[in-house]
């Protein structure tokens, strides 16, 4: 029996999700510039040929994950530039990232992928996502700076509160890469009790 146009698009989305894990472990682990298309193809336990399918090269797909984690970033400064409860805004983003680092690797790695690019300044597409870390912090600091005028956050410098936060995020990235099964991650009470 035929397979079904549905069935064709759920083959390529899992061979797509297959390479993009496997991608973003492989760039997080052992840097960009010594990742194949032949290691990813392996480790995706696919052709090499069938890589080429979704991703003309290794820079297209660098640049997929990293539009992707882009888009993560401008979707919290867009919340955070919302008119909503200021700590709930940022309660509910904490507790987003705490999800993604307690329900796989996944996350944990491409953050460390765009750590590793940032402090190189060499990965593709770099500049676009300095300047979403900027806008994400400054968007922050507005959104501090409202929940103090509202009472709901402490005294102190928004910009260097809002820098703390996100270096906190960062920060735990680092560990869990670090300490593999012995990193702990933190409630969202324990990541936001500095606001």
């Amino acid at each position: 029996m035929p397979r079904t146009k549905e069935q064709y698009a759920e083959m390529r989305d899992t061979s797509n999700q297959k390479i993009r894990s496997a991608a973003i472990r492989l760039f997080a682990e052992n840097g960009f510039a010594t990742t194949s298309i032949d290691d990813i193809a392996e480790a995706a336990a696919m052709s090499k040929g069938m890589m080429y399918r979704h991703y003309k090269s290794k820079d297209a797909l660098f640049s997929s994950l990293l539009e992707a984690a882009i888009e993560g970033n401008r979707e919290i400064a867009r919340r955070m530039e919302s008119d909503g409860d200021p700590r709930e805004i940022l309660e509910g983003i904490a507790a987003e990232i705490y999800g993604d680092m307690t329900q796989g690797e996944d996350f944990t790695n491409l953050m460390m992928l765009m750590t590793q690019g940032l402090m190189l300044k060499s990965l593709p597409d770099c500049n676009a996502l300095i300047e979403l870390e900027i806008q994400a912090i400054e968007a922050g600091a507005k959104l501090i700076r409202r929940g103090q005028k509202m009472g709901v956050f402490g005294a102190g410098n928004p910009q260097e509160i809002s820098v703390c936060f996100f270096s906190t995020v960062q920060g735990l990235v680092m560990l869990k890469s670090v300490l593999g099964e012995h990193f702990q991650m933190p409630s969202v009470e324990v990541m936001t009790a500095f606001l």
